[in-house]
């Protein structure tokens, strides 16, 4: 980290002040630094939008939208992550669609308001539209958390069964991760 705020201070690429921001911000958000990491990808997401870099934008959004949604504001993160579900629309990037809308119902699990988690039913049928296993067992097991909020049980056990079965051939790697609902949160 220390590094990375040296670098900042360095005339660098046009671009790169942007990334390393991006880098810090996630990098905080990681060790759970959550008010440190907002400005920097606050910044982050103004340098990007200075360079017309769409998918800078995105990427910045997403991770502050996580980091709204672990501070607890949770309407924030909606916000954010309903723009950056009209971004990748924009930049034809469907994966990244599917994230969007994974980590809208993930929110609303978090907020305890599971009748709006159903929006997993939607990312489901939209990763199975688009033969995106990975996404498509992240709505599953949120599906099944949402269940298991009101009160279907049985449902929350066939959703999560069915997760089970779900065969992801060379998931990739991504530097972030969809808003995963965490019990602990």
């Amino acid at each position: 980290m220390r590094r990375s705020r040296q670098v900042l201070g360095q005339p660098l690429e046009t671009a790169e002040p942007a990334r390393i921001a991006l880098c810090l911000g996630c990098g905080l958000l990681l060790q759970g630094e959550f008010n440190m990491a907002e400005p920097e990808l606050r910044r982050a997401l103004h340098l990007y939008g200075e360079l017309a870099d769409q998918e800078g934008q995105r990427n910045s959004l997403n991770v502050l939208g996580t980091v709204k949604a672990r501070r607890g504001r949770p309407v924030e993160a909606l916000e954010l992550f309903s723009q950056i579900r009209h971004l990748s629309v924009t930049l034809e990037n469907i994966e990244d669609e599917a994230n969007s809308l994974l980590n809208i119902g993930a929110t609303y699990i978090n907020m305890g308001d599971h009748p709006n988690a159903l929006h997993h039913l939607l990312t489901l049928g939209f990763s199975q539209h688009h033969d995106l296993p990975s996404v498509e067992r992240y709505a599953l097991n949120n599906l099944s958390m949402s269940y298991n909020g009101m009160g279907r049980h049985q449902d929350a056990l066939e959703a999560a069964l069915i997760c089970l079965n779900v065969q992801v051939k060379n998931e990739p790697t991504q530097w972030y991760a969809p808003l995963k609902v965490d019990e602990a949160d």
